[in-house]
């Protein structure tokens, strides 16, 4: 069996669609499947490599917009496989593509929380969501919801979706050695720098706390999707936290692992998460958690358990709130970071791979 995962992003860039479909691959391969990627973006260069996993990398340019641009160079790459696994959130260039250049091809679909992450857009988001998505979601044989609140959403849009939640890498984070943590005053955010994730509220959140006296470090680690680095530069100067906060936007992943083992606390305001991913590498890690209180997030983090679920509003009985979790015994920070290590091993890719294992070995036989 042949797969390709056809993706707008993929390594060396870090993020939760990079991480699902890396892992896709790594289980394939061990369940003796081939699995290749195809990774379509403006720009592009034309390249062909092998990946950490043995496995081609295909890189092909789009040409035009990443929503309504052309990809020809599919149709020769996509011929020779047997499955294609479309990674597309937006439902826009990649699946036109398909639907122009590679008709009659087996193709499953990965939602990976669509494109509701902000309400940039909106109107037209709602419009292309009720009339285009649900025809570009017709070729598909599969739509593979990678959370439940995902699978609500798609499911009133295609009839063939099904629950397929993305695992997390847990033994890799699991392995980090960490000392005795004591204090949850050390605080990190890493994933996309976007708009959805709302990092200038955890800016003014450290703001805020400083100013009641309350002594917190946030790093910000990940790449800059949306450019915002200036902004949020010019949001830490304002609030005088300068001497609080530092963004790292270029960190690598062996960077980001050592940062990880010094912090204690994870910390995202994010406005809308298909999955999670980040969240769950963080709880793996050990480290405790303060989320928004969304779903999905509030169906990993538990308050006074293995994190603190807050709104991001800055009342003062949140700040009160949060002053108190930062202020948890060394006996409680403890217990918090067992229960955060403990609470992410459900989600372990050996175990959610089966699922996807099960939709290639059905599709297989229609070979």
């Amino acid at each position: 069996m042949k797969i390709l995962h056809i993706t707008p992003t993929f390594e060396p860039k870090i993020g939760g669609i990079e991480n699902v479909i890396s892992n896709l691959v790594r289980q394939s391969v061990r369940n003796g499947i081939v699995a290749d990627v195809l990774h379509v973006e403006p720009g592009m260069r034309y390249e062909k490599e092998y990946n950490q996993y043995g496995t081609i990398t295909w890189r092909r340019p789009v040409y035009g917009h990443r929503l309504i641009g052309l990809i020809p160079s599919m149709r020769k790459i996509a011929s020779g496989y047997d499955i294609l696994h479309v990674h597309d959130p937006q439902t826009a260039a990649i699946s036109l593509n398909l639907a122009l250049f590679c008709q009659g091809k087996i193709k499953i679909f990965s939602t990976h929380g669509g494109f509701f992450h902000n309400s940039k857009d909106s109107i037209a988001k709602k419009l292309y969501w009720s009339a285009i998505t649900p025809l570009m979601l017709k070729q598909y044989s599969y739509v593979l919801a990678s959370s439940s609140s995902d699978a609500l959403t798609f499911q009133k849009r295609n009839d063939k979706t099904q629950l397929a939640a993305n695992g997390v890498d847990v033994e890799r984070y699991l392995s980090i050695h960490r000392d005795n943590q004591t204090s949850l005053r050390r605080w990190l955010y890493w994933g996309r720098i976007s708009d959805n994730k709302r990092i200038h509220l955890t800016i003014n959140l450290v703001a805020k706390l400083k100013r009641r006296g309350v002594d917190v470090s946030l790093i910000i680690a990940g790449p800059d999707f949306d450019g915002l680095v200036p902004y949020l530069e010019d949001i830490i100067k304002q609030e005088g936290v300068a001497d609080r906060i530092t963004i790292r936007s270029e960190l690598d992943d062996a960077e980001l692992l050592k940062t990880i083992v010094d912090q204690n606390v994870y910390i995202t305001a994010s406005a809308y998460e298909g999955f999670g991913l980040t969240v769950i590498e963080a709880l793996a890690a050990g480290l405790v958690v303060v989320a928004n209180d969304i779903s999905p997030l509030n169906n990993f983090v538990r308050t006074g358990e293995n994190g603190l679920l807050i709104d991001f509003n800055g009342t003062e009985t949140e700040l009160a709130a949060i002053e108190s979790f930062v202020a948890s015994s060394p006996e409680k920070v403890q217990a918090m970071t067992l229960a955060a290590r403990a609470s992410a091993r459900s989600f372990d890719w050996n175990r959610s791979f089966k699922t996807f294992l099960d939709v290639y070995n059905n599709l297989a036989l229609k070979i």
